[in-house]
């Protein structure tokens, strides 16, 4: 068997959301923005935020949860926040919480991490990145497994170990801290 080198998990840094978020409002793309926060905030998997995977029924307003539809059938459910749910409330005219193609979404995460200058960067970057900020805010590593919706915590140990082990934050405050 050829031996395949483990590369770090690729996640964006405090300076990078924030580029890529201003490129995004410069382009006054409110669409793209609710979708990128929402990928960001519940570490869905590209489909798993997009019809026909994800729909209204998805949604518990009441209880302040989704559930998404992962890999292999599993279900997962998870709280949202605050931002969250005003960006669900204000999408509720829409036939699905976000209307994008699986193409559309990749053209767009293309366009604008180019625009904020992002390398080596796709809409799975924006899922690495909520478990990268779920660790370094202290959740424990059972937790980000089961949000994330991996297989095993060996998964989710994997793809994070360094920051478990660095116990160093890339970050400063976000908006998880309301979970």
């Amino acid at each position: 068997m050829v031996k395949v080198e483990n590369k770090p998990v690729r996640f964006l840094t405090n300076a990078e959301l924030t580029n890529l978020f201003t490129q995004i409002n410069l382009a006054i793309d409110r669409d793209t923005f609710e979708l990128f926060t929402f990928y960001l905030e519940t570490g869905a998997r590209r489909s798993e935020a997009l019809p026909p995977e994800f729909t209204w029924n998805n949604i518990d307003f009441t209880n302040r949860q989704i559930t998404l539809n992962g890999k292999f059938g599993k279900r997962r459910t998870i709280p949202f926040s605050t931002s969250i749910y005003e960006i669900l409330w204000r999408r509720k005219m829409y036939k699905h919480p976000f209307e994008f193609t699986i193409y559309q979404a990749s053209n767009m995460a293309e366009k604008y991490f180019k625009l904020a200058k992002i390398e080596n960067a796709s809409l799975h970057t924006l899922r690495k990145t909520c478990g990268s900020l779920l660790v370094q805010l202290g959740f424990d590593i059972y937790r980000v497994s089961k949000w994330l919706g991996h297989s095993s915590v060996a998964v989710t140990e994997k793809h994070y170990v360094d920051l478990l082990q660095s116990g160093i934050s890339r970050y400063g405050r976000h908006n998880f801290s309301s979970y």
